[in-house]
Parts: structure tokens; C-alpha cells; sequence
């Protein structure tokens, strides 16, 4: 039974390290964009429950968490049925998946602290969570938990079909760009990846690193979405938890329309076997995508996070039932050889400095003490003091 249940966890956490997600990156330009709709009371509220930091602080905390907890990985995940199905799939029985989180953690906020103003509060009831370990959430946890599943409610592989539909699992056919066989054969031994890790772990890195200018750029701000951001804000505080279906359905469908017949090809190496063919044109596609998404998902955390500060006034609590604390940086590796050569091009820097300084102050003593020197040096022939006299 013991090695039965090692094995499991073992398992799990390959999983996590295989999770399709947004990178920590990806969720930094979320936060971010959020964090620009966030203001006046509402962003003191924010600050007081999160103990004087922001969103953007917090971007490592998703990952740590599954790390710790990898049981708790379907809460990431709302699966689709096939393609052929006409209906989209928001509940799941064991109440363990990417809408049950996002609505337990929303109304728990919305029950927590008192309410802000005089107005007779909207009542919301707690929905039962299927969380895979008995831990007391603080106020501060359900925050950070709703941010990073609300993002991850805008990933349209948190949205995948269910096997053997599944889009993440079809393989990548990358031989029309070798620049990308060599990055994937470096990044996963692979010179064909499956689309799930070909998006996380070399294609958006690829992206960023390419736009990285433009990446930190005005582009993350909810005023990209235009009039979008004001309907879609109206529309939550009218309708508050019916929005978070019609979001699941939006980024599910994007499963049915982000690749066209064009886009696939059949391997000749594996009969029956269809792979996507990497393009410009899905090049182009995939990055207009993933940038519209995450600016769309932070518009969207921007606008739930404002309802509930917007209502509720909430302390930071100390007890916590997930103590995680951001991860240190790894040392840097020193360079010896760098840091001696630094070194012996300061020693020589100062050994020119002081020889040029003797030799001028030599020059100046013999100049003092030999006025010859000094005249044949400084006045030549033609030189004329102003008052002698002609003759």
C-alpha cells in the first residue's frame, strides 16, 4: 500500500512538471494588466489584504503550490468532451476542477471581513471544493488562488478535450524551420513536441525572448481591450458568477477554431498519425493569440478582483493552511578567471595613473629649479613682452 501511494506521488509530480500552463512570465504580463484597473480604495484594500505587495509579487506562487501539493492539479483543468459534442462541460463530480475553484474561492471572499457602504450586501453561498487536503484557506489564499485560476481560465489548453481528442497531445511537425527542431531538440531531446509542450516550454519563451522590448511595453493595460473592458466590466457586476461560464466557453471554443485543415498534416514516418505543421501563418496566429488571452485574462481578474474589493473590507490573517514562501534565487556559478583578470587591469590602471602623476611632478621641480628650461620650453623666439620698449 505504501509503494502504491509513493508511486502515485511520484507520478503526480511528473505530471506538475508537465502541467500546460502559463509560465511565470506570461502570468507576470496578466497581473499586470490588472494591476492597471485596480486603483483608489480598491488598491489599498489589495494591499492590506496581501500585506503591502501586489499581484505582480505573486507570480511564483502558483507553480510552488503545485509542487507541494501535486493532488491539487485538476483544480487547474476543465475538460471538454469530444469535438464532436455541441455542449461545453462546467461541472465536475468530484467537485475538483478549474470552475468549481474559481467559485468557491470568489464567494468565500465574498463572505469574508464586512461589507463596504451601506447597501445590503449580494448574498453568495460557499460551493462544496473537492480539495485533496484539509486546509483552513485564509482570506490572503483564496485571493491569490482565484488570480492564477481565473488566468488559467483563459489558457485554452486548461480547456483541452478530453483523450483521445486532445489537442495537447498531437505532435508538432517543426521540419520547415530548422532554427525550431534545433530550440525543441535542446529544450525537450525532441525535434517533434507535442503542441502542449511546444507552447509552453519553447514557443512562448521563444516569443518573449524575441519581443522582449515590447513585451514590458503599454500593451499590458486594460485600455488594449478599448470599449471591450467597460461592457465586459458592466456585464460581472449585472451578472457576477453566470459571466465565469460564458468565459469558460469562450476560451474552450478557441480549441475548434485555432487550427484549420492547412494546419495539419499527415507524419510518413507514422501511418495514421496527424501532426500540426508549424507555419508563419500559425506563427503569426499563435502569437496574436496568447498575447490577445493574456490581456483579456488580466481585464477579467482586474474586474473580479475590483467587485470584491469594491463590496468586502478584508485584514490580512496570518493563519494560513499553505505556507509557502517564494522560492530563493540560485547562486550564481563564479568566474575566477573574469574576477582575476578584473583585478590585474586595476593594478595596471593604477601603475599608469602614478607613473604619469611622478613623471609630472618631476617635470614641474626641474622646471622650477632650471629657469632656462623654462624660458626655452615656454617662450620662443618670437615672443614680445608687452612692456619693452622698442629700439
Amino acid at each position: 500500500m505504501k509503494c502504491a501511494l509513493i508511486l502515485c506521488v511520484f507520478f503526480t509530480t511528473v505530471l506538475v512538471n508537465f502541467v500546460q500552463s502559463w509560465n511565470e512570465l506570461c502570468r507576470e504580463a496578466i497581473e499586470s494588466t490588472a494591476m492597471s484597473a485596480i486603483t483608489y480604495m480598491r488598491l489599498r484594500r489589495l494591499k492590506m489584504l496581501l500585506r503591502g505587495e501586489d499581484l505582480v509579487d505573486y507570480t511564483w506562487w502558483a507553480d510552488e503550490v503545485l509542487k507541494r501539493i501535486p493532488e491539487s492539479l485538476p483544480l487547474h483543468y476543465q475538460y471538454q468532451p469530444d469535438k464532436k459534442s455541441n455542449n461545453f462541460n462546467f461541472t465536475c463530480s468530484n467537485n475538483l476542477c478549474l470552475l468549481a475553484g474559481i467559485k468557491y474561492f470568489f464567494s468565500v471572499l465574498m463572505n469574508s471581513g464586512y461589507p463596504v457602504g451601506t447597501a445590503k450586501p449580494q448574498k453568495f453561498d460557499i460551493p462544496q471544493l473537492g480539495y485533496p487536503r484539509k486546509i483552513k484557506f485564509s482570506p490572503s489564499d483564496c485571493l491569490k488562488y482565484l488570480v492564477v485560476l481565473l488566468s488559467d481560465l483563459h489558457h485554452p489548453l486548461h480547456l483541452d478535450f478530453n483523450q483521445p481528442d486532445s489537442i495537447a497531445t498531437i505532435p508538432v511537425d517543426l521540419s520547415e524551420f530548422p532554427v525550431w527542431e534545433n530550440i525543441s531538440m535542446q529544450a525537450l531531446n525532441t525535434k517533434r513536441p507535442l503542441y502542449g509542450e511546444f507552447l509552453k516550454h519553447i514557443y512562448m519563451p521563444k516569443y518573449i525572448e524575441v519581443n522582449e522590448n515590447a513585451w514590458y511595453g503599454s500593451w499590458t493595460h486594460v485600455s488594449t481591450l478599448g470599449l471591450r473592458y467597460s461592457t465586459e466590466l458592466e456585464l460581472f457586476n449585472n451578472k457576477t458568477v453566470e459571466c465565469l461560464e460564458v468565459w469558460a466557453a469562450e476560451t474552450a471554443s478557441l480549441n475548434n477554431t485555432i487550427f484549420d485543415k492547412e494546419d495539419f498534416v499527415y507524419l510518413n514516418d507514422t501511418p495514421r498519425t496527424k501532426a500540426i505543421r508549424f507555419t508563419e501563418r500559425l506563427d503569426s496566429k499563435l502569437g496574436f493569440l496568447m498575447r490577445l488571452q493574456i490581456v483579456i485574462a488580466g481585464a477579467r481578474v482586474a474586474i473580479v478582483v475590483n467587485y470584491i474589493l469594491s463590496h468586502r473590507e478584508i485584514a490580512y490573517d496570518e493563519q494560513t493552511g499553505i505556507i509557502i514562501q517564494k522560492p530563493e534565487l540560485e547562486p550564481r556559478s563564479i568566474n575566477i578567471g573574469y574576477y582575476l583578470v578584473k583585478i590585474a587591469i586595476i593594478f595596471l590602471a593604477l601603475a599608469l595613473v602614478l607613473l604619469v602623476y611622478y613623471a609630472f611632478v618631476s617635470l614641474c621641480k626641474r622646471l622650477f629649479k632650471d629657469k632656462g628650461l623654462f624660458v626655452r620650453l615656454f617662450l620662443s623666439k618670437r615672443y614680445q613682452p608687452v612692456n619693452k620698449l622698442p629700439e
